[in-house]
């Protein structure tokens, strides 16, 4: 275990850069792509000067063409990118770091990675499936527990031709969460405020957002803007629920996985977790409450996968969320023009 304390200072907010989809391909033919990438990011780090990265997956990928199946080459072209900033960083997995035709595995990759000087993965217990199911704590300056981190791994394509068949997160990941979470929280003799951080997003990301199309009724003091997904106030309440959409666009169909699991009924159910952070969908920048969780898509940086960005709204770049003393967060999407 490294001896990285998470600290929130006590002038000012804790600041997190959520990064996501950078797809850096580490070969001759990616080398324009990679450097794009490796701007982008410089740009992002020093123009948001965070306390903690934590990176949502797709890091890096072998694009078939590009020819090679040397993933752990890519990776530590990746992790040689983030450990010059000398900030502590955190990782989850994609669905592209290993892929069917690559090299190395995620035990290999893991270790490379959990191996950096300034990051906080960790495998996670060995009975609840995947790579990288951990969290980690943000202190206030008093020593309390600001917030609790809590990463994922939520797994791959599943087998066969059909290439948007996605695995879920399983429910023994929802229940470590959960006994985790309670745990830290009897520790601390109070409720923690927590925020999530995977790369492919749930269902409740798809439902929320067309939960969102249906008749909208009016709300007093609310602009409703029907059908402008850029309005940061368009909301609807119906049979008790609450959705808000904050912005964003969407720009291809939803990529979730085949299966709902017991993930997000576990965070409505202990009303610790009030935001998630995800990737996978690169031209996706909605931003979104469902049941009164934030649900958030980080902005891809990917320059290979994707030949264009989204249409009307800049899908490239960073999130930045900021902690204050209450743990009560803000979300700032950092876009590249």
């Amino acid at each position: 275990m490294k001896d990285i304390k998470l600290i929130k200072p006590a002038d000012r907010d804790f600041k997190i850069l959520q990064l996501t989809d950078l797809h850096i391909g580490a070969s001759l033919l990616s080398r324009r792509a990679d450097n794009a990438v490796k701007l982008a990011v410089r740009k992002l780090v020093a123009d948001s000067n965070p306390d903690l990265i934590v990176i949502t997956g797709d890091a890096f990928y072998l694009f078939p063409i590009f020819g090679g199946r040397n993933n752990l080459r890519a990776c530590k072209k990746f992790c040689a990118l983030i450990e010059e900033f000398g900030i502590p960083w955190a990782f989850s997995f994609g669905n592209h770091e290993t892929d069917v035709f690559t090299k190395y595995g995620k035990k290999e990759i893991a270790k490379y990675i959990a191996e950096q000087p300034n990051c906080l993965y960790i495998d996670g217990e060995e009975d609840v499936i995947g790579f990288g199911n951990y969290h980690l704590k943000i202190y206030n300056a008093d020593g309390s527990i600001n917030q609790l981190l809590f990463l994922f791994d939520s797994h791959q394509k599943l087998p066969g031709i059909n290439f948007h068949r996605y695995d879920h997160i399983r429910d023994c990941q929802a229940l470590w969460y959960e006994r985790t979470l309670l745990a830290e929280q009897e520790s601390a003799g109070a409720k923690i405020p927590s925020l999530a951080f995977f790369h492919i997003p749930f269902m409740e990301f798809m439902d929320a957002y067309y939960y969102l199309q249906k008749p909208l009724k009016r709300i007093k003091g609310v602009k409703i803007i029907k059908n402008n997904l850029k309005t940061h106030k368009l909301a609807t309440i119906r049979g008790g629920r609450r959705a808000i959409m904050h912005y964003g666009e969407i720009g291809e169909p939803f990529s979730v996985p085949v299966e709902r699991g017991l993930l997000f009924e576990k965070f409505k159910q202990h009303q610790s977790t009030k935001a998630v952070f995800c990737g996978h969908d690169h031209v996706n920048s909605l931003s979104m409450t469902y049941h009164g969780i934030r649900l958030s898509y980080g902005l891809s940086l990917d320059h290979i996968a994707y030949m264009r960005p989204g249409k009307s709204y800049n899908t490239r770049g960073g999130t930045q969320i900021t902690l204050n003393q209450k743990g009560e967060y803000k979300i700032k999407y950092l876009h590249l023009r």
